[in-house]
């Protein structure tokens, strides 16, 4: 079956989800993805890997600070293209101690991606 892209049928409706550790554990480039889908990224998937099928023929998911991306790098790729969307962690690693929802791992994942949106905010803010 054919793909069909976003050029095919122009609509202001027309809009992605854009998983970040999806993208790149299957050898895709992150920040060329971002930059080529822009204002078409409606929502993303904040995951972050270790590994990808091409080069590795596995991966494995981790958390946020852990994988081969530096999620700082993603989120300023992501502020470039003027996305303002909503940001999730897609799937749950749960920590040792964690309970069956996840708790820890989120809150863990919730005060990661502050602390980075809080960081390019002060940039942008500082002329940087």
């Amino acid at each position: 079956m054919r793909s069909i892209g976003f050029d095919e049928i122009p609509s202001a409706n027309n809009g992605m989800t854009f998983c970040v550790g999806t993208r790149y554990e299957s050898g895709e480039d992150i920040f060329e993805g971002i930059k080529r889908f822009g204002k078409k990224i409606v929502h993303v998937h904040f995951r972050n890997v270790k590994g990808t099928i091409p080069e590795n023929g596995e991966y494995e998911e981790v958390m946020p600070d852990e994988g081969d991306l530096n999620m700082y790098d993603v989120a300023k790729a992501l502020n470039d293209v003027g996305y303002d969307g909503v940001i999730d962690y897609d799937h749950l690693n749960r920590i040792s101690t964690d309970s069956p929802q996840g708790r820890e791992y989120m809150a863990f994942c919730v005060g990661h991606m502050r602390g980075i949106l809080q960081s390019i905010e002060s940039q942008t803010q500082n002329g940087r």
